[in-house]
């Protein structure tokens, strides 16, 4: 009896052990990528594995990349799409379910990795907006208006960051978030939208912020 119900505990733990909500990003670098993801919050944490593979959610491959929340990876080949995701595991060998699925097609020659050229998106990701700014990254296919809005999960409006201001056409990354609201107070850790938007533009960027 006393095997039975430590074994009922020990599979109780593992699926108490769970991956807290995470945002994961990647950042494209001059030979390799970083995958980036917030911090688990559970107080038994060991480390993360990352998996990615050409199959989404069916992973070849997987790093274990310790108590870190970034891992550059650079053996990808070219002319594939390559899909990733992270897990947490605890100190009793634990590991949570998988995280929310990021891809990136990788394209040209060996040494070139490059990113959707007309997809926003912000940089550094996640940011700790006590030390540093988060740039907006858009692209204009023609001179317009832009706005671009900061909303937290729940739809309220953080702070504007421009409004109809007219800007030409091509790449932008002139705009950056300070982590504050209105008021000028910092927001607290977790996950924001920055909506930017024109005539020809509607695009939402998912933002973490840790600190």
């Amino acid at each position: 009896m006393k095997n039975l119900l430590a074994s009922i505990l020990k599979k109780y733990q593992a699926l108490a052990f769970q991956l807290s909500p995470v945002f994961l990003t990647i950042v494209v670098l001059n030979q390799a990528i970083s995958v980036k993801w917030l911090p688990n919050s559970e107080p038994d944490l060991a480390g993360y594995k990352v998996y990615y593979g050409k199959t989404s959610r069916s992973y070849s491959a997987n790093i274990n990349a310790g108590l870190t929340t970034e891992c550059t990876i650079s053996d990808l080949q070219p002319g594939y799409e390559y899909f990733f995701s992270v897990s947490a595991y605890d100190t009793a060998g634990n590991e949570s379910t998988l995280s929310d699925e990021v891809s990136i097609f990788i394209e040209g020659n060996e040494n070139e990795i490059t990113a959707d050229h007309n997809k926003a998106y912000n940089f550094p990701n996640p940011f700790n907006p006590e030390i540093q700014n988060t740039q907006l990254r858009f692209h204009l296919t023609k001179p317009e208006e832009v706005s671009i809005t900061i909303f937290n999960v729940g739809g309220d409006v953080i702070q504007t960051i421009i409004k109809k201001i007219w800007k030409n056409s091509g790449e932008h990354v002139e705009n950056s978030w300070d982590g504050k609201d209105e008021h000028g107070n910092y927001v607290p850790n977790g996950i924001y939208y920055a909506h930017i938007s024109s005539e020809s533009l509607d695009q939402y960027i998912t933002i973490a912020v840790t600190k």
